[in-house]
């Protein structure tokens, strides 16, 4: 109904476990996640990655596709997955479209202890040849990853630090207070995404940028974010959070930004100052005839509050 074709794929190993691939066969099926001993090829990841660059060429062949207009997704370990097609077949994709997956386990992720368990050279070949981190400065075509601010399984920090390899159009979304799922109203943008990228259809995806932060004379702080590509904002909302030791245990609390100008402000309340807090905004915009579907959000980068 969408007009795309597109290809389901069940890869081999991605997620481990015999159970979860009842139609796959090969010795992916006991390899680790997290293992490169004698090669990266010890990795059932390294399956999983070789079968998607694979399964993007057998689609990318057949008659009724334009090769021009291909675009890869994937949520979870698919998410990963994307990034990682995405950082080596860059020349022959439009866009990518991540869910939860990036790279930099090192800044923060559920196997990062696992990987620093390795010996030196194992994790450092690990690392090296399937961390998406490690070549996301491939990536140039437009890249946009949804997430989950307390994510347990890859950490914001480690998003951003994927998002700023990138060479090419990023955009993102922390859906606040949430762990590898995502309820924020307005988060069903891929189809838009690929709408724009793709088919050159439709506007793009709302972009928010962080401005500036100004702490005032009574201890609140004053943030203030701009925005582009939207059509008609029916919200606009900043999300601060005292930094605690884990990511995932963070509480993010949401105040209204107010236009002011050209650009939105809000305020942090004083009961906050002289904590370390970080801070992003998440904007909702009402889009409904050019997107054909529910209200779009999407965010700024999470940053710190100096």
């Amino acid at each position: 109904m969408q007009g795309f074709v597109s290809l389901l794929v069940q890869l081999p190993g991605v997620a481990g476990g015999n159970n979860k691939h009842p139609k796959s066969t090969g010795p992916w099926l006991t390899r680790p996640k997290i293992g490169a001993n004698p090669d990266a090829t010890h990795s059932c990841l390294f399956d999983a990655v070789l079968a998607s660059v694979q399964s993007f060429y057998l689609l990318r062949a057949q008659p009724e596709v334009d090769p021009s207009k291909m675009g890869v997704a994937g949520a979870s370990w698919g998410g990963y997955t994307a990034t990682m097609v995405a950082s080596l077949i860059n020349d022959d994709l439009a866009a990518t479209w991540a869910v939860y997956g990036s790279g930099n386990f090192e800044a923060g992720a559920f196997e990062k202890e696992n990987i620093n368990q390795l010996p030196a050279a194992e994790r450092e070949t690990w690392l090296t040849y399937l961390d998406p981190g490690r070549r996301a400065y491939r990536i140039t075509k437009p890249y946009f990853i949804a997430t989950a601010s307390n994510d347990r399984h890859w950490s914001w920090m480690a998003v951003q630090a994927t998002l700023a390899q990138i060479k090419g159009p990023v955009n993102q979304l922390y859906s606040p207070n949430d762990n590898h799922v995502i309820k924020y109203p307005g988060t069903n943008g891929m189809i838009p995404f690929f709408n724009h990228y793709l088919k050159k259809t439709g506007p793009p995806l709302p972009k928010v940028i962080s401005r500036q932060v100004k702490r005032l004379k009574d201890d609140r702080v004053q943030v203030q974010v701009g925005v582009s590509d939207y059509t008609k904002l029916v919200a606009v909302k900043v999300y601060y959070s005292v930094a605690n030791p884990s990511w995932t245990e963070r509480n993010w609390m949401g105040i209204d930004a107010q236009k002011a100008g050209r650009h939105y402000k809000a305020i942090i309340p004083a009961d906050a100052a002289g904590q370390q807090l970080d801070w992003y905004a998440i904007v909702t915009d009402e889009n409904l005839p050019a997107w054909g579907t529910d209200h779009l959000s999407t965010s700024s980068l999470i940053r710190p509050v100096d």
